[in-house]
């Protein structure tokens, strides 16, 4: 599987899915979050914050929400949000996201990394390099375990990792490249 780097908007890329955060103690506020309204319209967004009542409402708390939209005219058909607050570890999140997209028979998937460029800015590089070391890690995971277990998934295997990036944050690359 090839990894490679977008420098941009999330919005600008081509891909069967995205992976992105969903802020949940304040949705939807952030720039990402209003470029993908702004791109893709309010379905993504209005069926998170559906799911998010319905959690809410049985008393449990979210960890990933996975919204297909087969019809779109858009640059992805799908959006995994990762709960920004969750309890479960990174790695096991993105591992599943991966998981997960390789059963929807997905063969690009995006992964933004736009929020997480901030703890660089703002001097907590050990966390953002956790934080890089984890989503790697869940990577390399999803992608053995599919090829150990073909017969377990779809024939095809994801072909590309694109991981998103803004143009003023390079720094984030070189932290992905050390651990690829």
């Amino acid at each position: 599987m090839k990894v490679e780097f977008f420098i941009g908007d999330l919005v600008e890329v081509k891909s069967d899915i995205l992976i992105t955060a969903l802020n949940c103690s304040n949705p939807f506020s952030d720039r990402a979050d209003k470029l993908i309204i702004e791109v893709v319209g309010k379905f993504f967004h209005s069926e998170s914050l559906s799911f998010l009542e319905h959690m809410k409402n049985i008393g449990q708390e979210p960890e990933m929400l996975t919204i297909i939209n087969e019809e779109t005219k858009n640059n992805f058909k799908g959006i995994i949000f990762i709960v920004d607050d969750v309890k479960t570890p990174l790695e096991e999140i993105i591992y599943e996201a991966f998981i997960n997209c390789n059963h929807q028979g997905f063969k690009t998937i995006s992964i933004s990394v736009l929020g997480f460029e901030k703890l660089l800015d703002f001097d907590f590089p050990e966390e953002a390099i956790e934080i890089v070391k984890a989503m790697v890690k869940g990577i390399k995971r999803g992608d053995e375990y599919i090829k150990k277990n073909p017969n377990l998934f779809n024939e095809e295997l994801p072909e590309e990792v694109r991981i998103i990036v803004s143009e003023k944050n390079r720094k984030m690359i070189e932290l992905f490249q050390g651990f690829l």
